[in-house]
């Protein structure tokens, strides 16, 4: 983690974009960000409901990002050409 104020807002940012590339869901992307960021806030010194507020608010950007990273499996399985 850096040592600017900013860092952890950063990377609840970015691992928000990269989460929602995954799942899709907004729910399921808050909650893992939320996970991963809560130790960064408490050590930045960010107030409890802030650092709620900006993780709810990244959260959303995974109803934007198409989930691109994650193919369905029947579309897996035809791309390994598996004798079936």
């Amino acid at each position: 983690m850096g040592k600017h104020p900013a860092t952890p807002g950063r990377v609840t940012g970015i691992a928000s974009v990269f989460m929602g590339m995954f799942s899709g869901s907004g729910a399921a992307d808050t909650q893992f960000v939320a996970a991963l960021t809560k130790p960064l806030y408490e050590r930045a010194g960010y107030d409890r409901l802030i650092a709620a507020g900006l993780v709810a608010t990244a959260g959303t950007i995974a109803l934007i990002t198409p989930p691109v990273l994650a193919p369905s499996p029947s579309s897996w399985w035809r791309s390994c050409r598996f004798p079936c």
